[in-house]
């Protein structure tokens, strides 16, 4: 069965994929800033780590306790963004994955992504614009055209 990461660990995630195990017995009380407590520089390996640990779709409570830690960290956001780190079918997947775990989770990713102004925000949003229901795309357009975002607006239409 595939996990939310939708490929194999990487090297060096698979080196602190058991302590974030051994760390996520109880993923409330986990630490947002886990991956400073592991030494990394940046939390993109945790969240790998994570990620391998939540079939697609997360069922059980551990599952979606895992993904509602992750939703909590607002740099899980950018995670998603980069584009090396998945294809946009991939992404679509995840998304979709996601938003049964936190209804609100397109309107968070997309929240994020109004406050920046990256390349890959318009990717994004694509992707959301996606994945969503009626409703969480016609938010979408409203944010972009709230924030004056003309540039995402147009990938989104």
């Amino acid at each position: 069965m595939p996990t939310l990461l939708c490929r194999a660990l990487e090297k060096n995630e698979q080196t602190i994929e058991p302590a974030v195990r051994k760390m996520l017995v109880r993923p409330q009380r986990a630490a947002r800033n886990l991956w400073l407590e592991l030494g990394l520089e940046k939390p993109d390996a945790l969240f790998a780590a994570v990620m391998s640990m939540v079939q697609l779709p997360p069922v059980s409570p551990e599952e979606r306790a895992r993904c509602e830690y992750l939703l909590a960290i607002p740099e899980f956001f950018s995670f998603l963004t980069q584009p090396e780190a998945f294809s946009r079918p991939t992404l679509v997947q995840i998304c979709r994955a996601l938003l049964d775990v936190d209804a609100r989770f397109d309107a968070k990713l997309a929240g994020s992504l109004f406050s920046e102004e990256e390349p890959e925000s318009a990717r994004i949003l694509r992707v959301l614009f996606r994945s969503g229901q009626p409703p969480a795309r016609r938010n979408l357009v409203q944010n972009a055209q709230h924030m004056q975002n003309s540039r995402a607006l147009w990938f989104l239409l």
